[in-house]
């Protein structure tokens, strides 16, 4: 039998564009997304690649003044239309979403802010004074993971009283070079043992399917052409070494190691002797999961080696980790190569890495030219340094005037999982040790590291003592901090803004955390509702902080914000699962982000203080998700100590 021969890609055409009020022919198959138009062939870089499927809605313009998912919008349903993309906007530098952006200084990466207003500009097209609520049902498909939304909302119903602006034409530049994407194994692990390459190489525009190191690589002309040359590829994978991981497996190898004895981290006094002659003793355990980064834009690099030196164009947070990298793998001396440092679309200790450098060094080496590698949302999912999962034991005793005299806490997880551990109340027996247990996920940074699921054990457990001596959580917390008047003057001021102790109606309640990581005090006072169902919603969020000297409060205050929703999006709505050695979800559908729907009132106080300056980007994030499960407790008398809790049932 004769092999089959590939089928005909389909042919280009010549497609009329309107984009920002000039008039453009391009050639492009039918089916083609118009981001890779826009981006590849026009030369227009405003709308971004975030997932693919259309549901970040970062590369969101206008046709016809609607907004379009640009990465799943095909040319031939987009021709003859008028299209309208950040660029347009943007030649007017006093549009008036422009300016409201910038008063109200809402962006921190800045990666999802071209599909945000232009989102904002099709709503305010529509409703040209929006409520509250139409700016959140407008707004709530386009993902922000620094959180910035309530800042967003802010810049909106700024931009609402101002005169609205015609697009204006902009001048296109269009910057060709080679793209790859690199198909990754389907697992944590393994190599590929078949390559059909045949109707890859098909694909118009595609030069190259190669075997690299870290799987194989479509090397196109284009993005789009790139994507369709990967989607055409068939590839059969070894089984890895990995392949027996799962999340069940995981789960049970952490619940045996924490009843283990671990590594000691402090100890003061005698514990055992302490809960032995406790008037009540109180044991319980938590469990934190994986958890991806998922920054918006995903991870990308350009590299160019030469004979004699190699540059590297890298949204990375490691330039000399960057640099060795580079220079290992093209062999060549560290100060001939040159890292420039692009803006980074979210990193959160994600680009700590240099995995996505070495995808383009080694390509350019072995194809002697520059090279651009773009991962898709699926590689930047599934081969993540995951933050860890975790299990926490924690044991407390209370003496016969409910007061407590013992704490033991054992953490049980990888190493990355075993920091921050900061437990800061005056309990006169305390002992706290970790029990080292690596399921061999790969691990790595993630915003505030150990202390964002540690917090969530320490601080729900303290309620939970409180609880038991009958004590009302803050005063309980209040009087253990006499030593600490730095923590008591945070959650004094956190407690007194959000009104602690002023009544809520039934089925609200409130809940406080006070946790200390990066060098600065936060305590925050969240306000839930919880409904007959179950379902949780969170209203609004007081933080405080002392983050000693406050250099640029404002920043401050941006950060705790972010940081804030980006913990609330941890403890509501996120895990990764792992079934036969490799990570089930995919895209933001199955991994999913808060959004500003989603998103509570948030307010920050700054302490007045004179200590040396802290820090603040982290820090937000480790007390939300104990002040929020001690809310729901308050509200629902239902305890939380798994997330995440998507449910007070």
């Amino acid at each position: 039998m004769s092999p089959r021969k590939p089928r005909a890609a389909a042919p280009k055409r010549v497609a009329f564009l309107a984009v920002n009020g000039a008039r453009y022919h391009v050639e492009a198959t039918p089916d083609t997304p118009l981001l890779w138009v826009l981006r590849d062939t026009l030369g227009l870089k405003g709308a971004k690649y975030g997932c693919g499927v259309g549901a970040c809605g970062i590369c969101t313009v206008l046709a016809d003044g609607k907004p379009v998912r640009a990465c799943v919008a095909p040319v031939a349903q987009v021709a003859g239309r008028a299209i309208t993309t950040i660029e347009g906007l943007a030649a007017d530098p006093m549009h008036p979403l422009l300016q409201a952006w910038i008063d109200e200084q809402v962006p921190q990466c800045g990666y999802c802010q071209p599909g945000q207003i232009m989102a904002a500009a099709a709503l305010l097209a529509q409703r040209p004074s929006p409520t509250r609520a139409d700016i959140d049902a407008a707004m709530s498909g386009v993902l922000c993971r620094s959180g910035t939304y309530q800042r967003i909302r802010r810049a909106i119903a700024r931009a609402a009283q101002a005169p609205p602006r015609a697009p204006t034409a902009y001048p296109l530049a269009a910057a060709p070079r080679l793209v790859a994407t690199v198909v990754r194994p389907p697992g944590l692990s393994g190599k590929p043992e078949r390559i059909d390459a045949r109707r890859a190489l098909a694909v118009p525009g595609v030069r190259k399917v190669l075997e690299i190191s870290s799987g194989v690589a479509v090397v196109a002309e284009h993005a789009a052409s790139a994507l369709a040359g990967r989607a055409a590829l068939k590839l059969s994978w070894s089984a890895g070494r990995k392949r027996a991981l799962s999340s069940a497996a995981i789960h049970k190898q952490l619940h045996q190691a924490v009843r283990r004895r671990g590594a000691p981290v402090r100890r003061r006094g005698d514990v055992e002797r302490a809960l032995g002659r406790a008037w009540l003793t109180l044991e319980a355990v938590y469990e934190t999961p994986y958890l991806a980064h998922a920054t918006l834009e995903p991870m990308n690099c350009i590299a160019d080696v030469r004979a004699n030196a190699c540059d590297v164009w890298a949204p990375t947070q490691a330039q000399t980790a960057a640099q060795m990298t580079a220079a290992e793998i093209a062999g060549l001396p560290r100060k001939a190569v040159a890292v420039h440092t692009t803006f980074l679309g979210g990193g959160f200790g994600r680009r700590l890495e240099t995995d996505f450098v070495a995808d383009a060094v080694e390509l350019s080496q072995r194809l002697a030219t520059p090279v651009q590698v773009i991962w898709t949302r699926a590689d930047d999912i599934q081969h993540d340094f995951y933050r860890p999962a975790n299990i926490a034991l924690l044991r407390g005793g209370l003496d016969e005037h409910r007061r407590p005299i013992a704490w033991s806490c054992r953490v049980a997880g990888p190493e990355a999982a075993l920091d921050g551990i900061d437990m800061h109340y005056a309990i006169p027996n305390v002992r706290e040790e970790t029990v080292l247990a690596d399921p061999r996920v790969p691990t790595g940074a993630w915003r505030s590291v150990g202390a964002s699921q540690n917090a969530f054990a320490i601080e729900s457990f303290v309620d939970e003592l409180a609880h038991e001596a009958g004590e009302d959580p803050l005063a309980f917390r209040r009087r253990l901090l006499g030593h600490e008047r730095r923590a008591a003057a945070t959650l004094d001021l956190a407690a007194a803004k959000a009104g602690w102790g002023t009544p809520l109606s039934n089925g609200k309640g409130r809940g406080v955390a006070l946790y200390r990581s990066f060098g600065s005090w936060v305590a925050e006072v969240a306000e839930v509702a919880v409904s007959a169902k179950g379902a949780i919603r969170i209203e609004r969020v007081v933080a405080a902080i002392d983050c000693g000297i406050a250099v640029n409060p404002d920043a401050v205050r941006s950060q705790l914000e972010g940081a804030i929703a980006f913990g609330l999006s941890a403890a509501l709505k996120e895990r990764i699962t792992i079934a036969r050695g490799g990570v089930r979800e995919r895209t933001f559908e199955d991994y999913p982000l808060l959004t500003m729907a989603e998103m509570p009132e948030v307010e920050v106080n700054i302490v007045a203080s004179d200590a040396p300056p802290g820090g603040v980007g982290e820090p937000g994030v480790p007390p939300i998700a104990p002040a929020v499960a001690n809310a729901v407790f308050a509200a629902s008398g239902k305890r939380i100590r798994t997330l995440p809790f998507r449910s007070a049932r």
